[in-house]
């Protein structure tokens, strides 16, 4: 049988090509955020509340951070998230929590999906928030608490 050597050359450099690449599967290099941040400075409503989400192994400019929050009425060990309506923010691993969102609660939780990352989308464990007065202070922070 005579193959063409049109043929069978560009199917010989396409397999080399495959072969020499080195295989780029951020499927295995991603993992879900595995800690969220709030900075220990004084809160300033009007400059809203930053949070930084940090664990992720891959690159964090292909991918897209969901962050669901949910303001929480009271400061009760229930954490109940069912009964709080869940704000969504998209952005990336650093994110800006606006005051209007928080709407004086004292305490809120938040979760972070990571989708870029391969096929499949990451979540975070749920993180807990709460706002409490510094010692000696008028100076507001928030907190993270275990849930």
């Amino acid at each position: 049988m005579l193959i063409n050597r049109n043929v069978l050359l560009p199917v010989l450099v396409g397999i080399s090509w495959l072969t020499s690449c080195k295989q780029d599967d951020d499927s295995m290099a991603c993992k879900p955020v595995d800690n969220i941040s709030a900075p220990g400075t004084c809160y300033e409503p009007s400059r809203g509340l930053t949070l930084v989400a940090s664990g992720r192994t891959s690159s964090a400019d292909r991918s897209q951070f969901t962050w669901s929050v949910f303001p929480q009425s009271d400061t009760t060990l229930t954490n109940d998230i069912s009964a709080s309506r869940e704000k969504i923010l998209v952005g990336n691993g650093t994110i800006n929590i606006p005051d209007s969102l928080l709407k004086n609660a004292p305490k809120f939780i938040v979760k972070v999906k990571t989708t870029g990352c391969g096929a499949t989308e990451l979540h975070s464990i749920h993180y807990a928030f709460i706002k409490r007065q510094a010692a000696g202070s008028t100076c507001a922070v928030w907190q993270r608490r275990s849930i």
